[in-house]
């Protein structure tokens, strides 16, 4: 959901969302290179996969036959369609955020910009 929130330039959604993975004790410096996470050596396959869709649904890309039987190899239909859901409900939820100009409170201590 960050990776959208950075996509989206929304303030606030980066701030809570930063916030919430440092609650779950995600590595500080895997946040701070989400944008580079096709060449960074901090993600997994998997994550660099599931990724690379969010990023191919944001930026209207097609996505291929064989990039979704790839996706399929690595997650079971029913984590697919909950990632599509819940990347359409954060592009929505931070595109309006930005749109009003929603500010962050300072949830997170990070300089994510």
């Amino acid at each position: 959901m960050l990776y959208i929130s950075m996509f989206n330039e929304c303030s606030f959604c980066v701030d809570l969302n930063a916030s919430e993975l440092l609650d779950m004790q995600e590595d500080t410096n895997k946040i701070q290179v989400l944008k580079q996470f096709e060449t960074s050596k901090l993600f997994s396959e998997d994550e660099k996969c599931a990724l690379t869709f969010c990023k191919k649904l944001l930026l209207k890309e097609a996505i291929t036959e064989d990039f979704f039987e790839g996706l399929k190899t690595r997650f079971s239909n029913e984590q697919i369609v909950e990632m599509t859901a819940l990347i359409g409900f954060q592009f929505f939820s931070s595109l309006f955020n930005s749109a009003l100009d929603v500010q962050s409170f300072d949830f997170c201590n990070l300089d994510l910009k």
